[in-house]
């Protein structure tokens, strides 16, 4: 719904459109946002195409300014140099490869520090929660990895943990066999915003 409120009616009528928009998500983007947004397309605009282009956010300013990408959807830090709308507000949890772990209780900075961490590329936008994460603990890092595609079975059979936004963690805990937990308060909230020209 905030994306449709994105889009001008009397500039694009969805109903008639044949365009085709390169929108840039990371894989964890893909995995939530692309079942709704094709679902929605389908039955809003048809003839409307999508192309999903590989978010670097630490470029997407620049590929959004030279015409690469069409939009974004991230939760970089927003620039003057595009258009930003907030979307909404996320926060990180802990995703353990121990589904008994899942508790009420946030997880403490002790019980984080006994942890073996996998980690999520930087270039995906998820760098504050591992820089806040390694300002409160001596983390030990076992896997970095470049994507979501195989964590959430590599947390449960490797005895991993790793941060997620919480709207994914809820999806990865429901298909797979892992418990996730909410994070100390020195994990602030997170902006997802849409990025356009």
């Amino acid at each position: 719904d905030a994306i449709d409120a994105l889009v001008d009616p009397t500039l694009f009528d969805p109903a008639i459109a044949t365009s085709r928009f390169r929108l840039s998500l990371t894989d964890m983007g893909e995995y939530l946002y692309l079942p709704a947004l094709m679902e929605r397309l389908s039955a809003i605009a048809p003839g409307v195409s999508i192309e999903v282009v590989a978010l670097d956010f630490r470029e997407i300013d620049d590929r959004i300014r030279r015409g690469e990408v069409d939009m974004a959807i991230s939760s970089a830090p927003p620039s003057d140099r595009v258009w930003s709308e907030v979307l909404f507000i996320e926060r990180y949890v802990c995703v353990t490869g121990d589904p008994a772990s899942e508790s009420e209780a946030p997880i403490s900075a002790e019980e984080l520090g006994m942890l073996r961490f996998a980690v999520i590329d930087a270039s995906t936008g998820h760098h504050r929660a591992q820089a806040t994460l390694a300002r409160l603990i001596d983390r030990q890092v076992a896997l970095q990895v470049p994507h979501l595609a195989t964590l959430p079975a590599t947390l449960a059979r490797g005895g991993l943990a790793a941060l997620m936004p919480s709207r994914i963690a809820r999806e990865v805990v429901l298909d797979s066999r892992v418990g996730a937990r909410e994070l100390p308060g020195e994990f602030g909230p997170v902006e997802v915003r849409c990025l356009a020209l």
